[in-house]
């Protein structure tokens, strides 16, 4: 590996290369680690960075989301089955839901998708939902269920019959 000094000669030489005008690159020796600050500051303008930072149009970003008084939360379970439960479907939403294609389960109490749809057939149909109901105000989530917590039994083992009671 080239020692440090090596690389920031390379690099000076590089940079007199390309900058406008004669410039040339010479290596000095300080006494004291304070002694360089006064050379730095006549070659290098500080009051032009600091102007030129100051007066640099911040960078865009992304809003925040828009407040919204209601959320509809769509639940991927983990039986493939997308939907929510019906009472926590705001009454605004429902029909843009039955538009769409989601179903009422009155024995799950839930608004589903069917899987028929298939995975591009059922995100287009929450595509539309979401561009409707964002459209009146009313803000969409889409989560995946909480996972189990509970741990499978070990299977049981299989009854074994005594020979004497077979003998019996």
């Amino acid at each position: 590996m080239p020692s440090p000094r090596t690389d920031l000669a390379a690099f000076a030489a590089s940079l007199a290369d390309r900058l406008p005008g004669l410039w040339t690159s010479d290596y000095q020796r300080h006494a004291q680690h304070a002694d360089q600050f006064p050379r730095t500051e006549q070659l290098w303008d500080s009051g032009h960075v600091e102007h030129i930072t100051a007066n640099q149009p911040e960078s865009p970003h992304r809003p925040g989301p828009p407040q919204v008084e209601q959320v509809l939360t769509l639940t991927l379970y983990s039986d493939g089955a997308l939907g929510a439960p019906y009472g926590s479907v705001a009454a605004d939403a429902r029909m843009t839901l039955y538009a769409h294609g989601f179903q009422y389960h009155p024995h799950q109490a839930a608004f589903l998708l069917p899987t028929a749809y298939g995975d591009s057939g059922r995100a287009l149909r929450v595509h539309g939902v979401v561009q409707q109901l964002t459209a009146r105000g009313i803000g969409v989530n889409l989560r995946h269920s909480a996972p189990t917590t509970r741990s499978a039994l070990p299977p049981a083992s299989p009854k074994t019959v005594s020979t004497a009671s077979r003998t019996r």
